[in-house]
């Protein structure tokens, strides 16, 4: 069955105007420090669905409160802590919610304007849960804002730099991810950076992760988190690289190698060089369809899995990998357009119903998030599972979205 309203997250991918390259250059780059953690993806040719089962053991539904002075339109930031969830809506309601865990209506930081104390565009945030802080990023108003949980305002800082999101990587620092975007002011022997460190008390600056300038094409297809949390901290996932780099103070490292086999290098320079070659952002597209490398689109990590999603031209793969017992599952289909077909290779079988999982955050504890609308259970108004009866007998179609927790599995 296909969803009609259903855009979010990697069903319908994000276009963007930058090329997606490597952290460094046309130069192969293997990280070969011993704290690097390899994972050899095993890229199964046949198409393999896996049903939810396999890697989850329970879900766990919170409807998010409905008012009237807070209406979601689309989660686009989900980030959870430890006893409460951080909810963004960029579009619509352009407001920041932070919910309990029962999905009470706590707070909400909505600050339009142009003041000093308010924001013009809510680009992005960042959390520093130990603060209690809140970082909004203003990119129209080239400016941070930052606010207590409980939405008091602390105060504004200057950020003239052009970055597309941005996290907390602590001692009071920002990262942002710049994209390919040629910050001209940290350029350095014909490169830019992907990344830049800030220090919002100091006011240091520090690039990282540097492209080459004459890496550039118009459009190409973006990733579903730029950065994520593991028990380290902040990771940065860099499109069109297979490493996987920790965020933390002021540099970033390599931390997580993803192996996709010894072609893969090759595979990536061609995808690059048919990209350059691509006129508009419907050539594009198709060059990003068929791309025969791997192409990495979103990684979390918790403390005893890593789940990642990536294709292989017209094939998409879930992986979930567990650094314990070193077992790597994995999941494909094959997507067909014309045959309304589905970016999603596993099953969800633990509802007596089949909303994807389609993982949006993650938390320490072994839980990923995803989000579903009422209005799809319409279609399962005949399940027999009474914990979806219950639910759906207390929201509506036009309620705010819900949140479902998962308790993946610990092999």
């Amino acid at each position: 069955m296909v969803y009609p309203r259903l855009k979010t997250y990697g069903l319908f991918l994000v276009v963007i105007t930058t090329i997606l390259y490597s952290c460094n250059s046309a130069k192969k780059i293997v990280p070969t420090n011993n704290t690097v953690l390899r994972i050899h993806v095993p890229l199964n040719k046949d198409e393999h669905k896996l049903p939810l089962s396999a890697v989850a053991d329970s879900l766990h539904y919170i409807p998010l409160e409905t008012r009237d002075d807070a209406l979601i339109g689309q989660i686009d930031k989900l980030i959870p802590l430890n006893d409460r969830m951080i909810i963004v809506d960029k579009e619509k309601s352009q407001s920041i919610y932070l919910y309990d865990l029962q999905g009470h209506l706590l707070h909400k930081i909505k600050r339009q304007g142009r003041s000093g104390k308010e924001y013009i565009s809510l680009t992005d945030i960042a959390v520093d849960p130990e603060g209690k802080r809140i970082f909004i990023w203003d990119s129209q108003g080239q400016k941070i804002l930052i606010y207590t949980f409980d939405g008091t305002f602390i105060t504004t800082i200057p950020f003239p730099y052009s970055v597309h999101s941005i996290a907390y990587a602590g001692d009071s620092t920002i990262v942002g991810y710049c994209g390919y975007t040629p910050n001209a002011q940290f350029s350095k022997h014909s490169q830019y950076p992907n990344l830049l460190f800030w220090n919002f008390h100091s006011g240091q600056i520090h690039p990282a992760c540097y492209f080459n300038e004459g890496l550039t094409a118009d459009h190409v297809v973006g990733v579903i988190n730029n950065f994520s949390v593991d028990d380290d901290g902040v990771v940065a996932l860099i499109p069109m690289n297979d490493t996987i780099y920790q965020a933390t103070g002021n540099k970033a490292t390599p931390k997580y190698y993803i192996y996709f086999g010894d072609k893969q290098h090759q595979l990536l320079q061609q995808y690059i060089d048919n990209l350059n070659n691509s006129i508009d952002v419907h050539r594009s597209i198709e060059v990003f369809d068929n791309a025969s490398p791997c192409l990495l689109m979103n990684f979390l990590a918790t403390r005893n899995l890593i789940y990642m999603f990536f294709k292989k031209q017209q094939n998409y793969y879930y992986g979930f990998y567990y650094p314990k017992s070193k077992r790597f599952i994995e999941a494909s289909t094959s997507y067909e357009e014309h045959l309304n077909g589905n970016r999603i290779p596993v099953t969800n079988d633990l509802d007596d119903i089949t909303i994807p999982f389609m993982p949006i955050a993650a938390d320490e504890a072994n839980h990923f998030y995803y989000t579903i609308d009422p209005y799809l259970f319409d279609y399962f108004k005949e399940t027999k599972d009474s914990t979806l009866r219950q639910l759906m007998a207390r929201v509506s179609p036009n309620d705010n979205p819900i949140v479902v927790k998962v308790d993946m599995k610990a092999w």
